[in-house]
């Protein structure tokens, strides 16, 4: 999936490659019972500016996307040198691509980038990225870069 959608604001370089870089998203959901957190499995969707992930309705944070699409979450890694932290904080929507057009293709995405997932019947998920703020120590302790969809 290398095509751009156009009129839609790139996400910048150092913050595509971060998220290239990572696989496990702390998914943050809401609904009737309060605010829940699950960890997922993700894929970048980049044409869509979005990630991919798995989950089944009957978790607490699938019925919860079912009520409530919108979502926040975050990405870091467990570097033990604070210098080297990097993570990034994030809002978007999620809805099932189970119909969508593009499910296939999708479903080859996400399992190229997580093969243990081929063979499995669980929902997948597009979560379309909102907002995106990447904190990077690498460059300097606390720097921050944030990403609007336009």
């Amino acid at each position: 999936m290398s095509t751009r959608i156009h009129g839609i604001n790139p996400i910048p370089a150092a913050i595509l490659d971060y998220l290239k870089s990572q696989h496990v998203l702390s998914l943050a959901t809401n609904d009737a019972q309060g605010l829940w957190a699950a960890n997922v499995f993700y894929a970048v969707e980049e044409a869509r500016q979005a990630l991919l992930f798995l989950s089944e309705t009957s978790t607490r944070h699938g019925s919860s996307l079912l009520v409530d699409a919108r979502v926040a979450g975050t990405i870091s890694d467990q570097q033990r040198d604070i210098a080297l932290l990097q993570g990034l904080q994030l809002t978007g929507t999620v809805r099932s691509v189970r119909l969508h057009r593009l499910h296939r293709a999708w479903r080859d995405l996400y399992n190229q980038r997580i093969p243990e997932a081929a063979g499995r019947m669980t929902p997948l998920w597009l979560l379309q990225l909102e907002t995106l703020k990447f904190t990077d120590n690498t460059q300097r302790f606390g720097h921050k870069s944030t990403w609007i969809r336009t």
